[in-house]
């Protein structure tokens, strides 16, 4: 969805966003001028220049100096989607298409496993854990993040204690959607994972290479925890800052725009209202959920990063590679 878009530049947005999805307009088709488009959406030039912008960013079109507008050529990679309620499985794949990806279904653990062994564009996997039963999706889950252990893999699911047997472990996924969940909470997993649209991506890979302060925050109220995160987070080549206290975090984040946030929920002036404002007031910031206790899940609601204690390098690593949009050049609370 792009942000900071007046209604005018929005309404357009949406109306060619939404020809691009239903093939109205196929990959690689040309787009009438810019005049012509100004005249169909009876709007003004700038308006219809700042609208063909946002959908440039997101990876729907290709603004080519000389040429003209075109289609992109459809998205990189697929979204796959395992659950065995057909209901569930539409909504997500509605949701899904609307951020501009391609979907994949599968109704079962067996299903899964035999799409990714055949498709090797899939990016993202969304699955269920009771498949019927929480030992099939808590199985699956296992299974897949072994076998492709790079694999981003967000649980679906409306009873977050069933991931109690993965909790601290290498294989617990890091994404969780709980349900019921909203059109907005699976654009938020599918922009950390990073398939929100290939102009995004490629400034993601701008920000990585050193356009944007890579600097994250730890905020624990535990000095070992966060010296031990530290110790990791610094090994991957960022920059590390700490507070102990929520006040302190808020503070923080008013001086500096930083890429990610470790936020233990349970500690002094900390919880889900404070992890809730972090995340609505920086859209660029990767809020990552760092808990001992699976019942948190359920406290926050919605789509979130989650790194478990006991986490491990490898936990920390994988939470890191989860980002959102690219950091302006300020970030204010």
């Amino acid at each position: 969805m792009p942000r900071r878009l007046g209604p005018r530049s929005r309404r357009v947005y949406e109306e060619i966003r939404r020809k691009i999805i239903d093939e109205v307009w196929p990959p690689g088709q040309q787009l009438p001028s810019h005049a012509e488009l100004s005249v169909a959406f009876g709007v003004a030039p700038m308006t219809l220049r700042h609208a063909l912008t946002a959908l440039a960013d997101d990876g729907f079109i290709s603004l080519q100096h000389g040429r003209g507008t075109f289609v992109q050529t459809g998205p990189s990679t697929e979204v796959l989607v395992v659950d065995d309620e057909a209901a569930v499985r539409t909504l997500l794949r509605e949701h899904i298409k609307d951020c501009g990806c391609g979907v994949i279904e599968a109704n079962g653990p067996e299903a899964g496993i035999a799409a990714l062994e055949r498709n090797p564009r899939i990016g993202l996997v969304l699955s269920d854990v009771r498949m019927p039963s929480t030992t099939d999706g808590v199985e699956f889950i296992r299974t897949v993040s072994k076998r492709w252990p790079n694999l981003p893999i967000a649980a679906v699911t409306a009873f977050p204690e069933d991931l109690r047997d993965l909790h601290g472990r290498p294989e617990c996924p890091v994404l969780i959607v709980t349900k019921p969940f909203q059109r907005h909470h699976i654009e938020s997993v599918i922009e950390h994972a990073g398939l929100l649209g290939r102009g995004r991506a490629e400034n993601r890979r701008q920000a990585i290479s050193g356009r944007h302060p890579h600097k994250v925050l730890v905020v624990d109220d535990d000095p070992d925890v966060r010296q031990l995160l530290r110790g990791y987070i610094e090994r991957f080549g960022y920059d590390v800052s700490e507070a102990s206290t929520g006040g302190q975090a808020l503070l923080a984040l008013r001086e500096h725009p930083f890429s990610h946030i470790f936020l233990d929920v349970r500690m002094p002036g900390g919880g889900p209202e404070l992890a809730a404002t972090i995340a609505e007031a920086n859209p660029s910031t990767a809020v990552v959920i760092v808990t001992a206790f699976p019942e948190d899940v359920i406290r926050l609601g919605g789509a979130f990063t989650v790194l478990t204690k006991p986490f491990d390098r490898e936990g920390v690593r994988a939470s890191l590679e989860l980002r959102r949009s690219p950091m302006p050049a300020t970030s204010m609370v």
